[in-house]
């Protein structure tokens, strides 16, 4: 009986475990003493646990905010945290650039990494830059990179890990972290560091999705206040020339006004003599000078 509880009862930690992890409880760990295989299954079932909650603290964190820089930093204290180590750097570039800035980084002792410039091909993190694949030992490197050597010098930097950060098939950023003592990374912080460098392009996708949206709103908004302006003006202009061509037609009315009353006199004393002599005062008329009379009548 009881060897019996003592296989059932860890085996029930286990199942319970599993449950509360599958309802969203990422925070509960199995307390199990055992050095056997139920022990190195509750060890695992812990580390899952505990990757998982990372995971899910910081897709929190980075869906939180749509800001670039503030996403940038995030990522690189989270690589610290989740690798344990001494310092954290992330640099970026656009698509075609040649090179990558520093975005962001945490642990450092002075300027040195914020001031570095990582060159495709030079160098561990120009390899991975043009590579597109992670750096986790020396060997992983292109030619000396002067600066980089000079950077983990003054950083003293003992061991370090540089993962890509790829976006739509591009490299498009290096993430690295950096111990000044101690032992090499493990295996766990490689893997833990390349799911971050994954997570960083997609959060780096959505700001920049986010920043790009801004700045055609910026640009549309100045478009419609140019094409507003450019309407009132047009407006002001038609408003001006109908004006103008107000002024022009009573001009015209006046002129024929004018005119008109100043054909009228003479044509109706004109028209006075010619039924005088078509009346006969003075003389009779021929019957030409009767017929052009008529005509000049009409």
């Amino acid at each position: 009986h009881l060897q019996t509880r003592r296989l059932t009862r860890p085996i029930q930690a286990l199942v319970h475990g599993a449950t509360a992890l599958a309802r969203g409880y990422l925070g509960h760990r199995i307390r199990l003493e055992r050095h056997d295989e139920i022990g190195d299954l509750s060890t695992a079932f812990n580390r899952m646990a505990e990757s998982l909650q990372v995971r899910f603290e910081v897709d929190r964190e980075l869906s939180s905010t749509l800001n670039l820089q503030a996403v940038l930093d995030a990522l690189a204290r989270h690589a610290r945290n989740i690798c344990g180590a001494d310092l954290a750097w992330l640099a970026s570039r656009d698509r075609e650039a040649p090179a990558a800035a520093i975005a962001a980084c945490v642990g450092t002792t002075g300027t040195a990494v914020r001031e570095w410039v990582i060159h495709a091909g030079c160098g561990r993190a120009g390899w991975v830059l043009a590579e597109g694949r992670a750096s986790v030992a020396p060997a992983d490197a292109g030619p000396a990179d002067p600066a980089e050597d000079r950077i983990f010098a003054v950083e003293s930097i003992h061991t370090a890990i540089l993962v890509p950060i790829r976006l739509q098939g591009a490299c498009v950023g290096v993430l690295g972290v950096g111990r000044r003592a101690g032992a090499d990374f493990g295996d766990e912080a490689v893997e833990a560091l390349q799911r971050l460098g994954d997570q960083a392009a997609v959060a780096i996708a959505n700001a920049l999705a986010y920043r790009e949206i801004a700045q055609l709103n910026l640009t549309l908004e100045a478009k419609v206040a140019d094409r507003t302006r450019q309407l009132s003006e047009a407006n002001a202009a038609l408003e001006a020339s109908h004006a103008k061509l107000r002024e022009l037609d009573r001009l015209k009315s006046d002129f024929v006004s004018n005119v008109s009353h100043e054909l009228r006199t003479p044509l109706t004393a004109m028209r006075m003599s010619v039924d005088n002599l078509l009346d006969g005062v003075v003389g009779d008329l021929s019957p030409p000078l009767q017929r052009y009379l008529d005509k000049v009548k009409n």
